[in-house]
């Protein structure tokens, strides 16, 4: 078996302990591993610990996905794949939305999402200028991670209530419309 083979069923089994209701606390490398069939010491040949199983299962199944789609420059696309995905894992992703402190769901997903919009910004190599110092590709990228973090989570957290549609539609409003346009009621 290879090494990505065991991974994805460390992951299966990760998902599967949280779909029934384990709590997150109470998941044990042990229990991942014996879901896997798999012993203790082959995890940590592939994870450092249980968040590191979360990061790289968040990567592999909201993220990566969509990299066929940055390279093809078809961005929309991408973004509408990551919603998809994310909508697609729900049960999953609703159990462990609020996991918090160091190793937050939150932070990781920022993390993640703050990478993506690099690969973005790279994939579409527009020569942008800086206008302000501030300006950088990794201020950008996690300017634009933050607000799209906190539209994942908020959905997420209410149980998916709007479409992938209805959501983009959303995000993509608050994304082309300034607070100043808001307060006046400028938005059309």
């Amino acid at each position: 078996m290879s090494g990505e083979e065991t991974k994805i069923m460390l992951a299966q089994s990760f998902k599967a302990l949280v779909i029934r209701d384990r709590p997150f606390d109470k998941i044990t490398i042990k229990n991942i591993a014996s879901g896997a069939g798999i012993i203790r010491p082959t995890f940590y040949k592939h994870f450092q610990d249980k968040y590191d199983l979360l990061d790289w299962t968040f990567m592999h199944d909201i993220i990566e996905p969509s990299y066929a789609l940055i390279h093809a420059q078809m961005f929309e696309e991408a973004i509408r794949l990551v919603f998809t995905c994310l909508k697609r894992e729900g049960d999953f992703y609703r159990r462990i939305i609020n996991i918090q402190g160091q190793n937050s769901t939150q932070g990781m997903v920022l993390s993640a999402l703050t990478n993506w919009i690099l690969l973005l910004m790279e994939a579409q190599n527009t020569g942008f200028s800086q206008p302000y110092a501030w300006f950088t590709p990794q201020n950008i990228a996690w300017y634009y991670a933050n607000s799209m973090t906190t539209v994942i989570i908020y959905w997420i957290e209410q149980n998916f209530p709007y479409s992938v549609d209805d959501i983009l539609d959303a995000y993509r409003y608050l994304g082309t419309h300034s607070i100043n346009d808001i307060l006046k009621g400028d938005c059309k």
